[in-house]
């Protein structure tokens, strides 16, 4: 898509400075970040715990910033049986783009990335992430042609979830309305073909 993306790391506004000490506390008491910084310390004397954690902090912010809340949505749109039906090409022959108006729809969806970690090419570990989120979409319209998603004309946009890191709920967000003016060109390269 070509837009300035809203990603999950603006939308929930993740750093280390909006995580609380107890937040952080929690995490570190869990299993994996505890063979961690066994692994660390037997690897690294150099290297102190604190700045490692913090580069794993980082990397998770990192992994956020990838997530386009534009391809969530279009991913979740791809899945709903009420979209399937516009890649019928007897029903909706190809020269023909359907609007499809979604005047109040809600998205749920879950992600579980996980991050690795390495020393160099060694692994260290894996850190397993879980992202819940809820949006509820006013005003959409989406143009699809050959049962792809072609265009998203754009309305507002609210929401709520949470990231957990091994368990531990390491921020939950409600966002207010948020507009979002103007219309999303989707690539046909990238983008998913509603099947």
């Amino acid at each position: 898509m070509k837009t300035s993306a809203l990603t999950l790391k603006e939308f929930f506004r993740f750093g280390r400075e909006n995580l609380s000490d107890q937040v952080l506390k929690q995490l570190e008491a869990t299993s994996n970040f505890s063979d961690l910084r066994k692994k660390l310390g037997q690897t690294l004397r150099a290297l102190h715990w604190p700045g490692a954690f913090d580069l794993v902090i980082d990397s998770l912010g990192k992994l956020l910033e990838g997530m386009d809340l534009f391809h969530i949505m279009t991913d979740a749109w791809q899945e709903d049986a009420d979209f399937k039906e516009f890649s019928d090409p007897e029903e909706y022959p190809a020269n023909e783009t359907v609007l499809v108006p979604l005047a109040n729809h809600a998205i749920r969806s879950e992600h579980h990335p996980a991050l690795e970690l390495l020393l160099g090419d060694k692994p260290l570990g894996h850190l397993d992430i879980r992202i819940e989120l809820t949006l509820k979409l006013t005003g959409f319209i989406l143009g699809i042609t050959q049962g792809r998603i072609e265009s998203i004309q754009t309305g507002t946009l609210s929401g709520a979830g949470g990231i957990f890191c091994e368990g531990v709920q390491l921020i939950y967000k409600e966002s207010g309305e948020i507009e979002i003016p103007g219309k999303i060109v989707c690539s046909k390269e990238k983008e998913p073909v509603i099947t």
